[in-house]
């Protein structure tokens, strides 16, 4: 994966299988300019006379030609290897590290000015400590063999014909950097990452993971959410029909959420919508595996986390358009969870959505199925022997047919809150030049 970016605010990750000559060229293709980069040998092509509309400009990384020395001089990752620190550190390379980090120090106190005023600083900071830095490099270089790692390392900066022109062309443009850091920085992620997740899988996945990268990190750049940003372009929505089973009247619920809704959060949707109030445990069932709480003892074999598991997960693996949901595993309540379609995310629309809902939601510990059928007969004859505790204990204002929509919405409402992205922390303005 490589880093293109420019002095606009945008980066473009193109993913690609090796790092052969001439791979990177097509991506710059008609074009030309200052490529700020190491010395790869596959932009040489860039470079040449030959490139249209005129050659690129080569400018390289001084991070990468410090590496080099440093390497040499580690103390603590010498001593490490178990290696005898005065006979592997080497005193020119020691020194060779502080003339950079004196370079680098200049330039940090000129980062933020303008490309003009950047200019006329290392004029006066800067160009004296490379053509010294130059000249020392060229005379103990002289004195050296070349199977000399140090040497190898001075190489770096002059082996090649231009090379040393490359690394100092910053002196004369104010607008090119001393590093290409922030290219480099960029790869972080991807570095940290795949050692999580190992591999793209195949060359469409390289080039989609390089694709999503890009977005991302672009956003950032731009000081835009990219989780929002995403959410809002990206989303597919999953409109469900839940349906109680077993129960008369059957309460029914019409609802969207995000295609890839954690199972976890798909639980707090269903009690919302059918007006549990969440104090027992529950379980997703769908082609033989299940999704809930698991033991937190691991006494027993129970289900796997939902946590962990999104909607969209659960239905490409099982291939079921229809999970089964279980609350309460006394009153064994057993849900049905229809996908009817799935679709783009309306703009300006918060989710979870109730679209329709018909039915009220029995009440919790009522004995599941056939205590909620003996609950509703008692509420319904006067002169039944349970008519005033059941009246009591649930309250005269039951309906069976009334699924309390406005008392749904609130819950969806309070549910989008929660879950919507929080709003970073406000960058420190930049100072003014």
């Amino acid at each position: 994966m490589f880093v293109l970016q420019s002095g606009i605010p945008w980066r473009m990750l193109p993913a690609e299988l090796g790092c052969g000559s001439g791979i990177r060229a097509q991506d710059l293709a008609g074009w030309t300019g200052t490529l700020q980069a190491d010395a790869y040998g596959g932009y040489n092509d860039l470079y040449h006379a030959s490139h249209r509309p005129a050659p690129v400009l080569s400018a390289l990384c001084w991070s990468h030609a410090r590496r080099k020395f440093f390497e040499l001089a580690d103390i603590k990752a010498t001593a490490r290897k178990g290696r005898s620190v005065a006979e592997e550190i080497s005193p020119i390379a020691l020194e060779a590290v502080e003339r950079f980090d004196a370079i680098f120090d200049a330039e940090r106190e000129i980062t933020g000015l303008t490309a003009e005023a950047r200019h006329d600083a290392r004029q006066r900071l800067v160009r004296p400590m490379v053509q010294d830095l130059h000249n020392w490099l060229r005379t103990e270089r002289a004195r050296m063999s070349k199977h000399n790692p140090v040497a190898k390392a001075i190489n770096y900066m002059f082996e090649e014909d231009g090379r040393w022109d490359a690394f100092t062309c910053f002196l004369d443009d104010g607008r090119i950097c001393l590093t290409n850091n922030a290219a480099e920085r960029a790869l972080r992620g991807v570095a940290l990452g795949r050692k999580a997740w190992l591999f793209a899988g195949s060359p469409r996945g390289g080039d989609r993971a390089a694709f999503m990268y890009s977005l991302i990190v672009t956003a950032k750049m731009n000081d835009v959410d990219p989780q929002a940003w995403l959410e809002g372009r990206m989303t597919l929505i999953a409109r469900l029909r839940i349906l109680l089973n077993d129960v008369d009247p059957q309460p029914m619920r019409h609802i969207e959420v995000p295609l890839k809704i954690r199972l976890d959060r798909l639980h707090e949707v269903v009690q919302a919508s059918m007006g549990w109030t969440d104090t027992h445990l529950y379980e997703f069932r769908a082609g033989g595996a299940g999704w809930g709480v698991p033991d937190p003892d691991g006494f027993y074999d129970g289900p796997m986390p939902a946590k962990k598991a999104t909607l969209q997960k659960v239905l490409e693996d099982t291939g079921a358009r229809t999970l089964q949901y279980v609350y309460d595993f006394g009153d064994d309540w057993d849900h049905s969870i229809r996908i009817e379609r799935v679709s783009e995310a309306s703009p300006g629309v918060t989710y979870p959505r109730l679209l329709k809902a018909s039915g009220a939601c029995p009440p919790e510990d009522v004995g599941g199925a056939p205590g909620y059928e003996a609950f509703l007969e008692a509420l319904a004859d006067p002169d039944h022997e349970q008519h005033d505790d059941m009246v009591g204990w649930s309250g005269a204002t039951f309906d069976p047919k009334d699924a309390r929509i406005d008392r749904i919405v609130e819950r969806f409402d309070q549910l989008a809150k929660k879950w919507s992205p929080r709003p970073g922390k406000p960058k420190a303005p930049k100072p003014t030049p």
